[in-house]
């Protein structure tokens, strides 16, 4: 998809594979957490 995305913008691959990759990070760190909490484990 990326590189159907370059080709159409006339932009690098890399750029979208960017934009793709801080998404994910955006959307896991400001999800909410159904179930049970998380309980971090003893060191």
């Amino acid at each position: 998809m990326a590189r159907r995305l370059s080709e159409a913008t006339g932009t690098g691959v890399a750029i979208w594979i960017n934009m793709q990759a801080k998404l994910d990070t955006w959307e896991a760190e400001n999800m909410e957490l159904l179930g049970d909490p998380i309980v971090p484990l003893p060191l």
